[in-house]
């Protein structure tokens, strides 16, 4: 009977002029076939709004957990990468060695619930600051109960690795090629936004009550949180002033130390990095090299913290310790930050579940144990040349895009492939991440942490961090090394100053990659995202670094007038977007790097995809339960998808005034309306709302 059935399909086949389609039948097509169909809402036409066409059904059925403000494709697959982690480190473990021994303990710590371990936590975190000599907190005018602020600055980050207003780091200069003092303009623990919020004092003071370490009368309280206040507002001015990532100083120790202008605001640069590199038994020489990155806006920054009140200034440091780390640490500063979130975006949000924070909180302070727990358990390594093929293939493409550029001179242009050339990539995690000898002498023994709190964990994983990093300064050692990676991380980036794309383990996996699936849709999912990547090196931020990560200006006054021509079609285009359901225009200057790579990968994308199809054409499979789709259209599906967002609609209005990424919906449809090729293949007549009839373009 079967036999009869597949004869009458091919000679119907056969008369009718078709072909049976050819469908990937893996188990892996099968459950991707599934998951992209619930996704989608086909009763939307794709030439209205394609987002809606592609992730109407993600929208549909997903809800935004009361934690968060967002849930998308990456999110969810965040919460599993994390619940996974924890649930294995849940169980008992034979034999485990010094890494896992530590991970064990700092997760077990963390994840112990109840008010009792709660006060724990909270009397640690005050245990740790008496050790650094903060006794009370906040302290009055003229009370010795806690250091000076350029003391302080120093012992809170080597203590919690913790970025400060101001903040020291080591790191590699590649242009120098040598280990140098870095210091920056740090950041606010909140939005300049919220230091306005009516609720923003009682919040501090409800904070401070709950940790109890102050002797203060209630309306000398109220005061200091006053004065407080006024002077992270002072600070926030100084921040919120336009960046200019270019501007760097290179000084000498001593050089920095005999600037008049910081000496008659009685600030001591060499005191402030003396008392950060002893905390590591090291001697900063003043004849050390120091860049300083946006120098106008540290130096106003450490003038501010020498002209405000001492006492104010110190207070004011160990509340956003507080803040940052707190939040990682302590239970009740996690649900006292979610109450005021609340309050100020009149949501009710709670703070996230334990099993978030701690996997967090471990990622934060002992990255290199907690990457290797996660690459030996959870990761394929037989991934690592596949996606390394998917980078070298796009890498080449952009290569040949810039080779061709019609807009761009020729000098220019060599400096841009030069650039592309030097691009380095790092698929999955570092080597080092797998060397058991190098990730332990970044960790913690579980012996040498003496008490339960996780607090005292934390802090002993934060000190051996910065310890390590401090005394590489006059070493050859890349102080980058042991350091914040994460490989569990559900995401890729960039980084300008390394030229280096990062696509860590986390992501390397479905519904971003499946070895199972035809290439083609593993291209248009990562694939995408890794050519989103690349152009990062060449927006509107990325463009000022050269090939070795120097701030240098490599563009042609004529090619860089073009550039910013093309750019304004972007800043024009999504400017004009009103958001639908927050009526706000999109702030297309604070997202236009970003808008630049999403356009660039939706427009390279396809012709990669077109590339595939010349030279993998057995690869062109359908997926099962969407024969009615050409590999073409499926390629725009499955290129949307990762976008699936749902968002919070009360909360909806912050994420676009702070985030630097279009909302998904433009993520989706402009950059797919702005490639020529997406019209022809869904056959958007002129007119329709996808097929724009003026296209921008960059890259």
């Amino acid at each position: 009977m079967k036999v009869l059935i597949f004869v009458i399909f091919f000679i119907t086949n056969a008369a009718t002029g078709m072909s049976a389609p050819n469908v990937c039948t893996t188990p892996a097509c099968v459950r991707r076939g599934a998951d992209v169909k619930l996704n989608m809402d086909t009763s939307v036409n794709p030439c209205d709004n394609f987002y809606k066409f592609a992730c109407g059904g993600w929208s549909s059925r997903k809800e935004v957990p009361e934690y968060a403000s967002v849930y998308g494709t990456f999110q969810a697959l965040n919460k599993d990468v994390m619940y996974n982690i924890s649930h294995l480190m849940s169980r008992s473990y034979e034999n485990p060695n010094r890494i896992v021994s530590s991970l064990y303990k700092g997760h077990s710590a963390c994840m112990l619930g109840g008010n009792d371990v709660g006060r724990d936590n909270e009397d640690a975190w005050n245990k740790v600051l008496q050790k650094i000599g903060v006794e009370e907190w906040p302290n009055g005018p003229g009370d010795v109960t806690i250091p000076l602020w350029s003391k302080l600055i120093g012992d809170l980050m080597t203590t919690f690795n913790h970025k400060p207003v101001v903040y020291v780091d080591v790191k590699r200069n590649r242009v120098v090629n040598k280990n140098i003092i870095h210091i920056y303009p740090g950041s606010l623990p909140v939005k300049k936004a919220y230091l306005d919020s009516p609720y923003y004092k009682s919040h501090m003071l409800e904070v401070v009550l709950r940790i109890n370490s102050t002797l203060l009368e209630d309306q000398q309280l109220f005061n200091i949180v006053d004065q407080m206040v006024g002077f992270e507002k002072n600070l926030a001015e100084i921040l919120a002033m336009p960046s200019n990532e270019t501007e760097l100083n290179f000084v000498s120790v001593m050089e920095l130390e005999n600037d008049v202008d910081l000496r008659q605001s009685m600030v001591d640069t060499f005191l402030i990095l003396d008392n950060i590199f002893k905390s590591a038994q090291f001697e900063v020489s003043r004849n050390d090299s120091v860049l300083v990155r946006e120098p106008a806006k540290v130096r106003l920054l450490l003038k501010a913290c020498g002209q405000w009140e001492k006492h104010i200034v110190s207070n004011v440091l160990v509340w956003h310790a507080l803040q940052t780390v707190g939040k990682d640490v302590i239970p009740s500063v996690q649900e006292l930050n979610a109450a005021f979130k609340s309050k100020v975006r009149n949501a009710t949000r709670t703070s996230s579940p334990q099993t978030m924070v701690c996997n967090t909180a471990l990622a934060n302070s002992a990255p290199s144990a907690y990457s290797m727990f996660y690459i030996r358990n959870f990761f394929n390594n037989a991934s690592v040349p596949m996606v390394q093929e998917m980078v070298d293939f796009q890498q080449s493409l952009f290569y040949g895009e810039v080779q061709d550029s019609k807009w761009m001179d020729e000098e220019t242009t060599t400096q841009a492939k030069e650039k592309l050339r030097r691009m380095k990539s790092v698929i999955g995690y570092p080597k080092w991440i797998a060397d058991e000898s190098k990730v332990s002498s970044y960790t913690p023994t579980a012996e040498s942490i003496h008490e339960d709190a996780f607090v005292y964990y934390y802090v002993a994983c934060a000190q051996l961090h910065m310890t390590n990093k401090l005394r590489s300064l006059h070493g050859t050692a890349d102080p980058e090394e042991g350091q914040s990676f994460n490989a569990a991380m559900v995401n890729a980036y960039y980084t300008r100053t390394d030229n280096k794309m990062v696509i860590p383990a986390g992501i390397i996996q479905n519904p971003f990659f499946d070895p199972g699936l035809p290439k083609y849709i593993n291209y248009a999912t990562l694939g995408y995202i890794i050519l989103h990547e690349i152009t990062h090196g060449f927006d509107s931020n990325g463009r000022k670094y050269d090939a070795k990560g120097g701030i240098f200006n490599w563009w042609s006054p004529k090619t860089e007038a073009k550039f910013h021509e093309k750019a304004q079609c972007f800043l024009d285009q999504y400017g004009n977007i009103t958001d639908s359901v927050t009526h706000m225009k999109l702030p297309s200057k604070q997202t236009l790097a970003e808008d630049i790579s999403d356009n660039a990968a939706a427009r390279l994308s396809f012709l990669a995809f077109l590339k595939l199809k010349k030279t993998e054409k057995h690869e062109m499979q359908l997926l099962p339960g969407l024969e009615s789709y050409t590999p073409e259209q499926l390629h725009f599906i499955s290129a949307a998808q990762p976008w699936c967002k749902k968002y919070d609609p009360d909360t909806k209005k912050f994420v676009i005034e702070e985030d630097v990424h279009s909302v998904s919906e433009q993520r989706v449809n402009i950059p797919f309306g702005n490639t020529p090729q997406f019209a022809k293949v869904f056959n958007c007549p002129s007119g329709s709302k996808m097929n724009f009839a003026k296209k921008c373009s960059v890259w």
